[in-house]
Order: C-alpha cells, then structure tokens, then sequence
C-alpha cells in the first residue's frame, strides 16, 4: 500500500505519536496539518505520511519552538523537499547544488531554508552523508582557495551544525542498552564529523553522548568514570605526526578504562599504526564498513562487565 494511502484511524495515529486525538483535530482544523482522507461515512483516514508529519510536528514542539512556527517549517519543508523530488537529477544532489549556491550567495535567509528543506529528503544519516557532509567539504575547498570568506563558512557551520545535533538529538535512541562515548582529538576543532557518527550509530540502535570538539584525555577519563560507557570513539580530520600523537593515545587509552575504543576520521591513517599499538581501533574510511568490528568490540566489552558484575554478587553472597 502506498504511504500515501489512508489507512490509520485517528486513535491509532494518536497511539503511534502519542498526540492526542483533540490535538489532532486541532492542528488539521488550524494549520492544515495534516491532511487526513476522508471515508463515505467521514471518517478521518491518515496516511504513513500524515503520521510522518505530525511527528515532525511533535518534535520540534518539543524542543521549544510554537506550534505555529513549527507548522509553517513543515509546510515549507515539505514544499521544498518536493520540489526537491520532483526536480531533475537526484534530489540529493540537487539539494547540494542549490545549498551551495545559498552559501555562494551570501543569502543566509536561502541557507536556512535549502538546509531545512534537505532534511526531509530521508533518513538523517543520508542527509548527513549525502548533504551536509559533502557541502561542506566543499565549503572548506572553497574557502582555502579563496572563493569563500570567512564569514560565509562560520554562517554555514553554524546553520548546518544546529541542524546537525538537532537531528542528533530526535534520533538518539533513549533505550539502547549500548552507549558510546564521543569525542574529538584534544587540538581537534572540527565537531561536525563527529555527530556524523553520532547518526550512523543511532541507526544502529546504539545511543550516543558527545562532547564535541577539543576533547583531552582528562574529560574522557570523568566521563568514563561517570556514564561507564561500552565504548569510546574519538575524531582527527587532520594528518598527525605519529611521534606526537604516541604518547597523546596512551592517555587515551588509559581513559578509556578499559572499554573498546575507536578513532576515526579523515586523519586517521596518519596514526593507524599507533592507534592499533595502543589497543584502540582505527576506523579507515566509511564506518558503516566498520560495523562488525564495532558491534563485535561492544559485544565484548558487555560480556567482560557481565562476567565482572556475576563474580562481584557472588563475592556478596559469600
């Protein structure tokens, strides 16, 4: 059945978004949104989309903003995703292009849209990967050739970096049993990387605490300490001398505690070797290559605090 297609009763959307029905009939009545289909008997029928959308809905109530305005950034969302879709090329690349063309511009007003807009062309993860990351590998290129001015990049990380760790936070599973502590390198200013994986990983079912950029071991260590994460995973963009980087990923190492740790990042391959010499594992490329390697450490990792926590009952009991 299309997702187009009405299907679900207005109690079932209420019990799938926890909205209730009043609510419902109110944001249809008021904002248009969403726009049930109707049966002989007039009954309102939603479609997978109309449940879609009163989610989106939801959420962004939830973080603060009116329900007004959060009914006119959807309205406009899904007008410029459609255009988007129905546009020539992939909508991914055409979301790019003309994302780029915005930051060209100096049109803050059309960056913001161009970046809202992308967000509902699917998953965050290949918004992520197929948007905003490409973006603004562009947006360094060009600011390092000359054709971007500073002012320009910092209103572009800002804009798609709010986006970013918004969409962090709407798909960070609450009730996974696997958290993973992240992190950049302690020099390491560029954060955005980082909520990438931040994304990947909920899409694996695994939750996330992030601490952004310039991470020391010392901030590691507390938060280990603290949160007893099952794993750590740590951010470089930039190629590091790995007689420098040595002694810096023994103090990680001994941060973690521990638990499996990874490091990747475009950086990486820079210290890979050092990496692996200090019982951390380096990520090399896309981590969804990674996965097994990942969830295999976890796994692990779980099974040594089982173990740990058997014996200490045990010790009790005795």
């Amino acid at each position: 059945m299309s997702e187009a297609t009405g299907r679900f009763r207005i109690q079932v959307v209420s019990e799938l978004t926890g909205v209730p029905a009043p609510t419902l009939r109110a944001w249809e009545r008021r904002y248009g949104i969403p726009t049930p289909a109707r049966t002989a008997s007039a009954y309102r029928l939603y479609s997978d989309h109309d449940v879609a959308m009163v989610r989106r809905l939801r959420d962004l109530c939830a973080n603060g903003m009116s329900i007004a305005e959060a009914a006119r950034m959807v309205k406009a969302s899904e007008d410029g995703a459609a255009t988007l879709e129905t546009a020539d090329g992939d909508p991914f690349t055409v979301a790019t292009r003309r994302l780029l063309d915005a930051i060209l511009a100096f049109d803050t007003r059309a960056v913001e849209r161009e970046v809202a807009r992308a967000q509902y062309l699917g998953s965050a993860t290949s918004v992520f990967e197929r948007v905003f990351q490409p973006v603004m590998r562009r947006v360094g290129e060009l600011w390092h050739e000359g054709n971007l001015s500073v002012a320009q990049e910092h209103i572009t990380t800002t804009v798609i970096s709010d986006a970013v760790r918004n969409m962090v936070r709407l798909t960070n599973p609450e009730d996974s049993s696997r958290t993973v502590l992240l992190g950049c390198f302690a020099d390491e200013e560029h954060a955005l990387p980082v909520h990438g994986v931040a994304l990947r990983l909920a899409s694996w079912g695994i939750g996330t605490v992030t601490l952004g950029m310039r991470t020391p071991p010392s901030a590691i260590a507390h938060a280990v300490r603290q949160l007893r994460p099952t794993g750590v995973g740590l951010s470089v963009t930039s190629p590091l001398d790995p007689a420098v980087a040595g002694p810096l990923l023994a103090e990680y190492a001994k941060a973690c505690d521990g638990a499996p740790w990874f490091v990747g990042g475009a950086g990486v391959s820079s210290i890979a070797r050092e990496v692996a010499a200090h019982g951390g594992i380096a990520i090399e490329g896309d981590p969804s290559g990674s996965r097994a390697i990942i969830e295999r450490a976890l796994r692990e990792y779980e099974a040594v605090l089982e173990r740990a926590d058997e014996s200490a009952i045990a010790a009790t009991a005795i």
